[in-house]
């Protein structure tokens, strides 16, 4: 969370329709710290920031999301953890985790459409000495976190109520960051396929 550092990824996202290919990019614009909690502000390519907190508990990002509905370990705040401070094998935790590939222009409709929703997800540490391989190299002895979610949502005439659910996985490294990140989505609907979303660090300078 050190003001400066950036982060370059590549995305491949598959839809109903097609393969797309992106890019998306993080930099810590603003960082604040004092003895307990550091504050930083991160902004993407598009200039869109986003506030993320780090303490003795975890690092958390902030959202001004809200939902009525109590997860297992009660009411989510407005801070969402990413990750504990202290990671071990089988720790879980709650959140909220927005669509991330659910698209279409097949009919029954006529131009491009998209389910976005945020989904309620169970988070755990699935293992702390993980290995991946992105465009920026190997990486070994990282933490794996997989999430499991579901949503019922009312996509109106054509599609009515219908159930979202996701399966995601999450690669960290020490002292990068996120390095990976593959998400994947289906419907309860026919006229919507299944979505995969995969991101990989390309760069990072500190």
């Amino acid at each position: 969370m050190e003001e400066g550092r950036f982060w370059l990824y590549t995305i491949e996202k598959t839809t109903t329709d097609a393969n797309e290919y992106l890019r998306h990019g993080l930099r810590v614009t603003n960082t604040v710290s004092n003895a307990d909690t550091t504050t930083a502000l991160l902004e993407d390519l598009t200039g869109k920031a986003s506030v993320y907190k780090k303490d003795n508990a975890g690092v958390f990002l902030h959202s001004n999301m809200t939902n009525a509905q109590a997860d297992p370990a009660g009411k989510i705040s407005g801070m969402h953890m990413i990750l504990p401070a202290r990671p071990m094998v089988g720790d879980s935790w709650y959140s909220f985790s927005p669509t991330y590939a659910l698209e279409s222009s097949s009919a029954p409709w006529e131009k491009l459409f998209t389910i976005e929703a945020n989904l309620n997800v169970r988070n755990q540490i699935a293992s702390i000495s993980a290995s991946t391989t992105t465009p920026a190299g190997k990486f070994i002895n990282c933490l794996l976190v997989t999430s499991v979610g579901n949503a019922t949502v009312d996509l109106g005439d054509y599609l009515g109520e219908t159930i979202i659910e996701q399966r995601r996985q999450a690669w960290y490294a020490e002292d990068v960051g996120l390095i990976r990140l593959e998400v994947r989505e289906k419907t309860s609907s026919s006229a919507m396929k299944e979505g995969l979303f995969i991101m990989e660090l390309v760069t990072h300078t500190k």
